[in-house]
């Protein structure tokens, strides 16, 4: 939880959309990492397309949410560099309450870390186990889901002047990657298009693995 991936091991990762899911836990804790892959999944960790974040951790079904964490992206445009303190945007409790969700400030027993400058950005989150029924398995299902980017963001997008590249450039990615959406401009054109982010909805699991004694 400070800030750096040094401790995290590459083997463990998911590659899911654009973005990187990394996770390891001891006797106590269970330890996310959620870094970017592209530049799509660099502007979702940052916040530049407003998109809220949520990461929900199933019911013992391993079908519906049960409790999550939300990082509410669309509330950060007062927030200070190098911080999460800013009116509103600090990272929300979750739990669902029939088919509301209910929101709260995170308990003692979850630790948060939003890196949003320099070249990776990142997520680190601790949550006790304790919070987990887990199965004899000892897999815990979550999901991970993004909002829409809201309409005042798409209009942005949308009239914001490409960049130019020269025609000997070649191909690669367009700028959506694979986190996908809406590109503007005629098809067929030789200069970028501007592109809306799709929302992410992105099924994982974690299996704990065994602390060492």
């Amino acid at each position: 939880m400070d800030g750096g991936e040094e401790p995290w091991a590459r083997s463990a990762e998911t590659d899911e959309m654009s973005v990187i899911f990394r996770a390891m836990n001891d006797s106590s804790d269970l330890y996310l990492l959620i870094t970017p892959d592209g530049s799509d999944g660099k502007g979702l960790i940052t916040g530049k397309y407003r998109q809220d974040a949520a990461l929900w951790f199933l019911a013992p079904d391993k079908k519906t949410r049960a409790w999550g964490l939300r990082v509410p992206y669309s509330r950060f445009d007062q927030i200070t560099p190098g911080t999460t303190q800013a009116p509103g945007a600090e990272p929300e409790f979750l739990t669902m309450q029939g088919a509301q969700v209910s929101t709260s400030p995170l308990p003692g027993d979850i630790a948060f870390h939003l890196e949003r400058d320099g070249r990776r950005p990142l997520i680190e989150i601790r949550i006790a186990l304790k919070n987990f029924p887990l199965a004899n398995d000892k897999v815990i299902p979550l999901d991970f889901a993004t909002s829409a980017v809201p309409p005042a963001e798409v209009e942005r997008i949308m009239n914001e002047k490409p960049k130019a590249h020269s025609a000997s450039s070649g191909g690669g990615r367009h700028g959506g990657g694979r986190h996908g959406g809406r590109q503007s401009g005629a098809p067929g054109a030789a200069a970028p298009t501007a592109t809306v982010p799709d929302p992410l909805d992105i099924k994982l699991s974690v299996k704990l693995a065994r602390p060492p004694i």
